[in-house]
């Protein structure tokens, strides 16, 4: 039996992308609005693999997984499962994105991933971990074209090589 994915995803350039000229619109939900169409992709690729989420984020500590769970069902994106990267509950707790990443997966060491992210400190990943990320832009977020890139990683699988 297969195991299910791991997204490793960000909000800020993945789903959360600037409207140039805009104020930041704020849901009834009380967090910040997702673009529309990276969020509908985010979807597809759920509807595709049935991968769980886990929160990089540095936005992850506002809320607990359950309040996140929420969160996404109210705004029509079913996660089966929602964890975080790691446990810390501060900003000021937080390390940079690729030390995190990275804790994450010397601490689950069979997960099959891919990273879904902007931040440049990914660079500095392994190469064999760098080929499991998907990096997105700012302004254009989770589009098309890096939807297709997250769905090409899952289909060929985790290297067995790592």
């Amino acid at each position: 039996m297969s195991r299910r994915i791991k997204i490793l995803l960000d909000f800020s350039g993945v789903l959360i992308t600037p409207s140039v000229g805009q104020s930041v619109e704020q849901p009834d939900d009380g967090f910040i609005a997702f673009n529309p169409a990276c969020a509908a992709n985010l979807v597809r690729i759920l509807q595709h693999t049935l991968a769980e989420i886990v929160l990089t984020t540095t936005y992850r500590t506002r809320y607990d997984v359950e309040k996140w769970q929420a969160l996404f069902h109210q705004r029509g994106i079913d996660v089966g499962k929602i964890s975080k990267v790691n446990q810390a509950s501060r900003l000021s707790g937080l390390k940079d994105r690729c030390t995190e990443i990275m804790q994450w997966i010397a601490d689950n060491p069979n997960a099959d991933f891919v990273i879904i992210d902007d931040a440049q400190s990914l660079h500095n990943l392994p190469p064999a971990y760098q080929d499991r990320w998907v990096e997105t832009n700012f302004l254009t977020g989770l589009d098309d074209e890096k939807t297709n890139e997250v769905l090409q990683i899952i289909k060929r699988g985790m290297p067995k090589d790592k």
